[in-house]
């Protein structure tokens, strides 16, 4: 039962370092995507549906990002936590 506030804890760190870093990386990712966006709905649909076409995309790609991210983060806290723990598992078979 002791696990389960370990990882409510881990899961809160995860959520909230993915916000973190999505936030420091959209700026990178939004803006070579959004002027490439532009250039293909215009040559595609034409100047029709720009209205909320950024907005969209934003929001698109922001959640793409925290997903990914917070997937990866993830994944390096379980492993984090498994290989210390069996760190501490062999040093107490050892003793």
């Amino acid at each position: 039962m002791a696990s389960g506030g370990f990882n409510k804890s881990a899961s809160g760190v995860v959520f909230f370092a993915g916000i973190a870093l999505t936030y420091l990386a959209m700026p990178y990712v939004y803006e070579p995507s959004y002027h490439w966006l532009i250039d293909f709905t215009l040559r595609t649909y034409g100047p029709a549906p720009l209205g909320w076409l950024g907005l969209g995309w934003k929001i698109v790609l922001a959640l793409l990002l925290f997903n990914t991210i917070s997937a990866v983060l993830s994944l390096f806290v379980t492993r984090l936590s498994t290989r210390l723990a069996e760190r501490f598992y062999r040093s107490d078979l050892e003793e």
